[in-house]
């Protein structure tokens, strides 16, 4: 109970064992709902017929991954190049383990789009700027990222986003029973 109390959220052993289930359980849903949506979006991509992706969509999407795997790692307080070195790799090396990959979420970004504008599925002004809002006041401390998120790219980045949301509940709601 001491230890508890000392977090300062919790009352109790008790109240802290209670809190770490509910959160065990809202990841495991949040996990399954995640896989599931992969499932439906990879079984639309199967299902699909694309023509040929355009060499500078699937490299615009390695340079996503490759940034993303990049900032998580240098995230978790671990230097690119040492890490790099580490797992005996080169960007270059993994620009090509991330194709089949990049291929993939061009496919899904072109289904999305395509659903998105049949549908005339769209994030609206005011859910973009709460999602904004929402943002700011997790990192109310770091300027850094104040400035990243008040410019035109970022907005963008969100509306993106929410769009992409609004079409994948769509999705679900008309194809998972």
């Amino acid at each position: 109970d001491d230890f508890a109390k000392t977090l300062g959220r919790f009352s109790s052993a008790e109240d802290l064992k209670s809190k770490l289930r509910l959160n065990l359980e809202d990841e495991a849903k949040e996990r399954e709902e995640n896989r599931a949506e992969r499932a439906m979006l990879e079984a639309l991509v199967a299902a699909a017929t694309f023509g040929e992706i355009p060499e500078i969509l699937l490299e615009g999407e390695v340079d996503k991954m490759l940034h993303e795997f990049k900032h998580g790692i240098e995230e978790n307080g671990v230097e690119w190049q040492p890490y790099l070195l580490s797992i005996k790799k080169d960007e270059a090396s993994l620009r090509t383990e991330f194709k089949s990959g990049a291929e993939k979420r061009v496919k899904v970004a072109l289904i999305t789009r395509a659903f998105a504008k049949v549908e005339k599925l769209e994030a609206d002004d005011v859910s973009v700027d709460s999602e904004i809002e929402s943002t700011l006041e997790r990192y109310a401390e770091d300027e850094r990222v104040a400035a990243q998120v008040k410019n035109d790219g970022y907005r963008d980045y969100v509306r993106n986003m929410l769009t992409n949301r609004k079409v994948i509940e769509w999705l679900k709601a008309k194809l998972v029973k």
